[in-house]
């Protein structure tokens, strides 16, 4: 992310992006990158590292949108 450091903060804390140690919140060397996937209309979130693989990635964006019937998974070539 980049910006205002306080637009920076007010998103990561909005988004639960944060340590509740300030001390340690407030250390930019204890901070890791994480994905933040969210589907808003059905309330549904999940994070991940942005150094995960593709795949994880993709599964983790799966699990935030519900089930439309028993094939409905992510596609063969993107599972491990």
């Amino acid at each position: 992310m980049t910006g205002k450091i306080d637009d920076i903060n007010a998103l990561r804390f909005k988004l639960g992006l944060f340590d509740p140690d300030p001390k340690v919140d407030a250390d930019p060397t204890k901070h890791s990158g994480m994905l933040k996937i969210g589907n808003v209309p059905l309330k549904s979130w999940s994070a991940t590292s942005v150094l995960s693989e593709p795949s994880r990635i993709l599964e983790m964006i799966h699990r935030t949108t519900l089930p439309t019937g028993p094939l409905d998974r992510a596609p063969e070539s993107s599972r491990q």
